[in-house]
């Protein structure tokens, strides 16, 4: 039987003659592609980290106006009330920057750069007033203007 225990001894007991060879590999392949995308998620959550602080993004009505441009929107709806009697809301207001392509829509046929655009979303309606001249250009529904907003 001490025999029998020996043999099973010299299969299950690596010799010290020689050195084990570990099983695992470590496989530079999959290191790299988890190295890349770490590096990726960083750089990832860093950019909308810079854009949620510097509040890039969205032009869309979301940030917040400052002090002296609703000053300006209350100046802006004075001259205006003094030319036409105006709803009872606040409306939307846009600066026409480039007219071109508003050249095909009739309602803006005789926009120009800086003319403002006064959308009352409620009553639907829609004022085209030139500052410079303290003019109303046009007046119309907001389905007339084609403007989506």
């Amino acid at each position: 039987m001490n025999k029998d225990f020996e043999k099973i001894l010299e299969q299950v007991i690596v010799p010290t003659g020689k050195q084990a060879r570990p099983r695992f590999r470590f496989d530079f392949k999959s290191y790299s592609r988890m190295k890349i995308l770490k590096i990726a998620g960083v750089t990832i959550v860093f950019i909308f980290i810079i854009l949620v602080f510097l509040g890039g993004g969205n032009e869309q009505g979301l940030k917040i106006k400052k002090p002296e441009e609703v000053v300006l929107n209350d100046k802006l709806l004075a001259k205006v009330a003094e030319l036409i009697i105006l709803p009872n809301e606040r409306p939307f207001i846009a600066t026409i920057v480039d007219y071109k392509p508003l050249m095909n829509n009739p309602f803006f046929k005789d926009a120009k750069e800086g003319d403002k655009l006064l959308l009352f979303e409620g009553v639907g309606k829609a004022i085209l007033y030139d500052p410079k001249l303290n003019k109303l250009l046009n007046t119309g529904t907001t389905a007339e203007t084609g403007v989506k907003y």
